[in-house]
């Protein structure tokens, strides 16, 4: 075996390889428009819940610093529960 046949031994002009993925490519654009709509969604999304999450920072530093109230974390082993206490008398 020569070096020649060890690779492409089917060698096609660069300018025919260009030609056959610019068809491909037109063949499939509405494959190609509907991947960037998708990607557009999604960086949209991605950019809303971004901005929901600083909104809730803002929030929750508001409350910290201008209400000074803190933030409890309802884990269950750091569950509060409050509940007022009846009287056990009944009225009558």
């Amino acid at each position: 075996m020569t070096k020649s046949h060890c690779f492409n031994q089917y060698k096609q002009p660069a300018v025919t390889k260009r030609a056959f993925l610019l068809f491909r490519i037109q063949e499939n654009s509405l494959n190609i428009f509907l991947l960037i709509m998708a990607a557009i969604f999604w960086v949209y999304r991605l950019v809303k819940v971004f901005c929901n999450v600083l909104s809730y920072w803002e929030i929750r530093q508001f409350y910290i610093k201008a209400l000074k109230i803190k933030m409890v974390s309802a884990t269950p082993g750091n569950l509060i529960i409050t509940c007022s206490k009846r009287s056990s008398k009944s009225v009558m």
